[in-house]
């Protein structure tokens, strides 16, 4: 699994930009560097420019003071000595970003398993899992459900799994629709500060973010319109947030009410910004 290096060679193209431009800006700047003395007593701020005859900015061979009417010249001394010394920092990364590139290795430890021959394969224990062998597993597994009584209504997925209701069984065909891994209550441990104590919950979704193996949850509110849902359903988010899980980030929510139904394509547009594809 190679690393993202796209980045690092954007910032390679813009620090080549940056060189080119400050040498561009100092080569047009008027000879020497601008010293500036500051008396101790009096606070009086005096400005020399310092011109070397052998070439080099910092050791001065004429030192000629500069009014303070001739602000234009003290403040192209001014950049010109900023410019430098930016120019010096974005050299030295770009000499290191370029060595990083150029020695980078072709092939990863990561890479090595998913190229070993099918007889091979196997008998390996991989150290790093391969991201497809790790989401195959991750949808076969089996995992803790909270489970139905007798009297719950019963709902059929296109995957073949029971849901609770009509608008899990929306988003749970919408998720499959769009090949978003997920599981269907779950079990999830979390501390209750409240309690105080470890508590297990069932949240309605947890989708698995195959670029990166995180996970995070999907809460659907179906009944807003209820006062004692209402508040079921805040004190709920409010102990999602109180383990770090936050409302737009690692927690996403769907609502409905009596006239207001599901939105899915409100819903699809949060679950795809969070995994990030909408771009």
């Amino acid at each position: 699994m190679q690393l993202d290096l796209q980045p690092i060679i954007d910032r390679q193209k813009e620090l080549e930009r940056v060189i080119r431009e400050l040498t561009a800006r100092i080569a047009q700047a008027p000879p020497g560097h601008l010293v500036i003395s500051k008396h101790k007593q009096s606070e009086s701020v005096k400005y020399y420019q310092c011109v070397s005859g052998d070439g080099d900015e910092h050791r001065s061979s004429k030192k000629t003071y500069i009014r303070k009417t001739d602000l234009a010249l003290i403040k192209a001394l001014a950049n010109k000595g900023y410019y430098l010394t930016v120019l010096s920092r974005v050299r030295a990364e770009y000499a290191v970003i370029s060595r990083f590139l150029k020695t980078y290795p072709a092939e990863l430890g990561e890479d090595i398993y998913p190229k070993l021959s099918e007889d091979r394969k196997p008998l390996v224990d991989p150290y790093w899992e391969p991201a497809d062998v790790f989401l195959e597993r991750w949808l076969r597994e089996e995992y803790p459900r909270k489970g139905f009584r007798e009297d719950d209504p019963y709902y059929v997925t296109e995957r073949g799994e029971r849901v609770r209701s009509k608008s899990e069984l929306i988003i749970a065909n919408w998720l499959f629709q769009h090949g978003i891994p997920y599981r269907y209550e779950c079990a999830l441990e979390l501390w209750d500060p409240k309690q105080p104590r470890r508590i297990t919950i069932y949240p309605d979704f947890t989708i698995l973010d195959p670029a990166t193996g995180k996970c995070f949850y999907l809460e659907h509110l179906g009944m807003m319109e209820d006062e004692r849902y209402f508040r079921s359903a805040m004190d709920r988010i409010s102990l999602y947030e109180a383990n770090g899980y936050f409302v737009g980030e690692s927690l996403l929510l769907s609502f409905e009410s009596d006239k207001v139904p599901l939105d899915v394509r409100t819903l699809g547009r949060r679950v795809e910004h969070a995994l990030g594809r909408d771009s």
